[in-house]
Parts: structure tokens; sequence; C-alpha cells
């Protein structure tokens, strides 16, 4: 427990706090888990260069993306303006606000958002944008976690699985929904340059000892 402390207190990568705004306790000792998430709030809600992160969490997306530069509207994860980014855009306004707004440190995406938009962090048009995509990409990506084993294609699919994601996206039919996918994407990428911005990649990310 001290070496985790110290770690995350003194040598810890921004990618590792990133990651660290997701982490929970849940399951063993009470007492050690609650000594451990004390630990990880005092080190995302510690001082730190709002300029550096923001380029930190640049360069790894750009890293990301040159390393498995994703292809199909359907990588509702790794696309553009996907899941990643929203994820990545939200830590990063928890790393950089939480000494001040410890509100708004969750676990969860879409609550943490929310937290910063009721802080004024974050303006309404930014959150309702980004809102409404994460919902969009949690509603498809649990119809085709449930419904196929693999990479969905459309043009194989069958028309019930097809319907459902339509339904889902609350568009008329697939081609209606795969337009609307590419237009959240392309929101989502947006406002990740305009929040994030660009980088470039600096190596390979660090694995923790």
């Amino acid at each position: 427990l001290e070496a985790f402390d110290t770690y995350h207190e003194k040598e810890a990568w921004t990618w590792e706090r990133m990651a660290m705004t997701r982490a929970r306790c849940v399951a063993g000792d009470a007492a050690l888990g609650k000594a451990a998430q004390a630990i990880i709030t005092a080190a995302l809600k510690a001082p730190r260069d709002a300029a550096k992160t923001k380029a930190d969490i640049a360069s790894m997306r750009a890293l990301m993306l040159r390393e498995h530069k994703p292809t199909e509207l359907w990588d509702l994860k790794r696309m553009p303006g996907g899941q990643i980014e929203i994820e990545f855009i939200t830590q990063y306004l928890e790393l950089i606000h939480a000494k001040t707004h410890a509100e708004i440190l969750n676990a969860n995406t879409a609550a943490s958002l929310n937290a910063t938009t009721k802080t004024g962090l974050l303006s309404n048009a930014h959150s309702e944008t980004l809102l409404k995509a994460l919902g969009l990409y949690q509603r498809l990506t649990q119809i085709l976690r449930l419904c196929i084993d693999g990479t969905f294609d459309p043009k194989s699919a069958p028309s019930h699985l097809l319907g459902a994601l339509s339904l889902a996206a609350a568009q008329p039919d697939i081609g209606a929904t795969e337009a609307f996918l590419a237009e959240m994407q392309g929101k989502g990428a947006g406002r990740f340059t305009k929040i994030v911005g660009g980088g470039k990649p600096k190596g390979k990310r660090r694995r923790p000892p």
C-alpha cells in the first residue's frame, strides 16, 4: 500500500492517472479498500500542469491512432469521436479540475460529464453533444455484444439485428443509423480537438511496474 501511494503521488504518468479515474474497490478487505480509494482520490486531486496534461492526453490519443488506426464506422470505441475520445475528454477535465471540484470525480463517464457541466467547467453545448454521442455508442454496443461474437458487418447481419440497432439509434433504418453515427462521431471528434487538442505520438506508453 505504501508503494502504491508513493508511485501514484510521485511517479505515475498522465495515462495512469487517467486510468485511476475509473478505479473502484469492488471486493476484499473493506479497510484496505478505503485506504486504497483515499490514495487514489488524493492522487487525482493533486495540482498539475493543465497544459502538460492536455499535451500528454493528445499525444497518447495520436499514438493510439497511429498504432491501431480504426477504419470501420462501427468501431464505436476507437473511431475518432468515439467512446475513447469522450472518455479522454472527461478524464482530462477530472484531472485538471478535481483539486477544486472533487464532486466531478466519478468512475461513470456520463455522471462525471453531468457533474462537470453543473459546475460550469464544461459548456452545455459541449456536454449535450458528448452525452448524446456517448449514450448512442453505449446503446449500440450493448446490442452488438448481446447479439454477435466478432466484428459486426451490416451487409451480412440479419434484418432483426439491423432493426434493433436502428431502434436504439431512433432512426428509421440502418442507412439512416449509419449516417447518424457518422455525424455523431464527427461532432465528438470536433469536441475532442476543441477541448483537448491534437498531438503527436511520443513513443510507446510505459507499463507500470
